[in-house]
């Protein structure tokens, strides 16, 4: 049987702590994106820091281990 040749989606996580230069970001990506066939998908927000400048989950970049 031959494999899926179907669309295929990875998935990242980030920390945005800039929303509003996420979104311009997101913006000019999507141009870029769609020149070459490719697409972004939904954005989930899992969690706001109310402590701007702190990482929002331990072990992550700029935590004392």
């Amino acid at each position: 049987m031959a494999a899926d040749a179907g669309p295929h989606t990875t998935l990242f996580g980030l920390e945005v702590t800039d929303d509003a230069g996420y979104t311009q970001y997101r913006c000019a990506m999507e141009q870029i994106l769609a020149r070459h066939g490719g697409a972004l998908g939904c954005d989930f927000v899992v969690a706001r820091n109310p402590d701007a400048g702190f990482p929002s989950a331990p072990g992550m970049r700029g935590t004392d281990e």
